[in-house]
């Protein structure tokens, strides 16, 4: 029995992220719609132009629409900034030509099938066997619509993915994909996992031959353009130098005196060194990310400022192939059934890594680093957002991902833990929740430098370093980022906007934090300038 008619901006969203999921059945997959296993989508200049065209084609039927009621204008500011945001990828960044990460993800990823019990293995299995027999031309075609240059630092990205996809492919699948009394199946995947392995061989020699440049800086104009774009919000150059001043000054005053409460003798540098000795073993990490993790559950329990859903998740390592990042938040997809489990993936030492680059990986991965990461990516941060989100009636707010109110919220939660109590009796973790807090917004402030002010990512490497205490290896990782990933300002930025509507509605009769959480959560995934619609002008 079908339901009532979808209103205009519900159909419009609704054909958006149906073609959306046809021009990239990985997104469709990732989100939990496994009618899409075993497809990918097109491939090459036409598809990226029709694929814009499409996207020019909606954004005109939108500028029609007159919502009505706060969901509606919510949806319709959604829809505007998705569409303005994809364009944007695909026309000035010029994605498919210049980010070889950009093909690769696309196509090549296999953690749906692989991390999420979805369904039976064989039907997993025979999924990816479909998909794998495509990979090879598809990567080729990949490789095609790239340009003769690339940017370096999606290259050296994804030059590690692809060899980290192939070791994969070749060794791991019986351990993803166990298929002891499915011989025939197993046998033709191994067949054509030895042909993807191979082709994901051939696309990191050929991207790594390439020429390579750093990622442009974009300039004040495309800068703003691509904050707009993204988060339907507008502000200058100066304001955002302001904001990030601003923050940067208070978190380091406030590192500064947690900092010398510790370590009255020694300061910053001694209390940092205590914090970072206070370390797993490289064999004892994910048990102890797993047993940090329950901890923090039980606290926000206790605390009841935010609905904390029953939900499953695991703690696992990071495959292969996710090597570059050092903890995150794997969703079973939005529109995953509710059993599914998600995953909180953190990596290992990995051999590639020098002893010295080892012992600095643990020492930022210390215990009190640990339990804060845990607050970000699952507790109260990506994983409660993600399972309230699901919930949202709107397509169109239930799938996807925005940096501003998805990396604000999660966040924005490292600093509700301290004003809740966290660390209470444990200065460390204070400490480290202001580390991260310091390192959010050198982000904010080295994007500015690197697309704004002409500084090198030399330049940026020293001054993450010096403002705070991180190792060098880890902030040469973060200040290479902001090349080729100049929004990474949202995790700060985003924090700062919750905060500011949080002080201007907590005098609002009826306010409560556990009310105000759950209003913002309950608001799916869309940019900071719908979820404010949400806030502060319902019906």
């Amino acid at each position: 029995m079908s339901g009532p008619p979808l209103s205009t901006i519900a159909a419009l969203g609704e054909r958006y992220v149906a073609e959306l999921f046809d021009f990239s059945p990985g997104d469709a997959r990732t989100e939990g719609d496994h009618s899409f296993d075993g497809r990918l989508g097109p491939i090459g200049p036409e598809a990226t132009q029709q694929r814009v065209r499409r996207l020019d084609e909606t954004a005109a039927e939108l500028d029609i629409v007159v919502p009505r009621g706060v969901d509606e204008r919510a949806d319709v500011i959604t829809l505007r900034h998705r569409i303005a945001l994809e364009r944007f990828q695909l026309v000035e960044l010029e994605s498919a030509r210049r980010n070889p990460l950009s093909g690769l993800f696309r196509g090549a990823d296999p953690q749906p099938y692989c991390t999420h019990d979805y369904a039976p293995v064989p039907e997993r299995a025979e999924g990816l066997d479909r998909h794998l027999d495509q990979l090879p031309g598809w990567l080729d075609a990949a490789l095609d619509e790239l340009g003769d240059s690339v940017d370096e630092g999606p290259r050296g990205i994804a030059v590690g993915v692809a060899r980290g996809l192939a070791g994969f492919f070749a060794h791991d699948l019986d351990t993803a994909l166990p298929l002891p009394d499915h011989p025939q199946l197993r046998d033709r995947l191994h067949a054509h996992a030895g042909e993807a392995a191979q082709a994901c061989t051939r696309f990191a020699t050929a991207v790594a031959a390439r020429d390579a440049h750093p990622s442009p800086a974009l300039g004040e104009e495309r800068f703003l353009a691509m904050l707009h774009a993204q988060e339907g919000v507008t502000e200058t150059v100066a304001t955002l130098r302001a904001i990030a001043s601003a923050e940067l000054s208070r978190l380091r005053a406030e590192f500064e005196d947690v900092a010398h409460r510790i370590s009255p003798a020694g300061g910053v540098p001694e209390a940092i060194a205590q914090m970072e000795d206070d370390h797993p073993s490289a064999s004892s990490l994910i048990e102890e990310a797993a047993g940090s993790l329950e901890r923090v559950r039980q606290f926000w329990r206790e605390r009841g400022v935010v609905t904390i859903p029953d939900a499953p998740i695991r703690v696992t390592p990071s495959p292969p192939y996710m090597r570059f990042v050092s903890a995150a938040f794997d969703p079973a997809g939005s529109l995953a059934a509710p059993d599914v489990e998600s995953n909180y993936v953190v990596t290992p030492v990995d051999e590639s890594m020098s002893e010295k680059e080892a012992d600095e990986w643990l020492r930022s991965f210390n215990r009190w680093q640990l339990e804060n990461i845990g607050v970000h990516e699952v507790y109260p941060g990506h994983f409660v957002h993600a399972v309230h989100a699901r919930r949202q009636r709107s397509l169109l707010r239930r799938v996807g991902f925005v940096s501003g109110f998805g990396e604000g919220w999660a966040h924005y939660t490292e600093q509700l833990a301290i004003e809740q109590g966290l660390a209470e009796g444990r200065p460390l973790l204070h400490l480290a929740q202001l580390q991260d807090a310091l390192l959010r917004a050198c982000r904010f402030a080295a994007t500015l430098m690197l697309h704004t002010e002409g500084v090198t990512v030399e330049d940026a490497t020293a001054f993450v370093v010096e403002t705070t205490g991180l190792p060098e290896f880890p902030s040469r990782r973060e200040a290479a980022r902001g090349m080729y990933d100049p929004m990474y300002l949202a995790y700060t930025y985003g924090k700062l906007a919750i905060l500011d509507w949080r002080a201007d509605l907590k005098s609002s009769p009826g306010f409560s934090l556990r009310g105000f959480h759950d209003t913002m959560l309950g608001s799916g995934l869309p940019p900071l300038a719908a979820v404010r619609e949400l806030l502060f002008n319902p019906d």
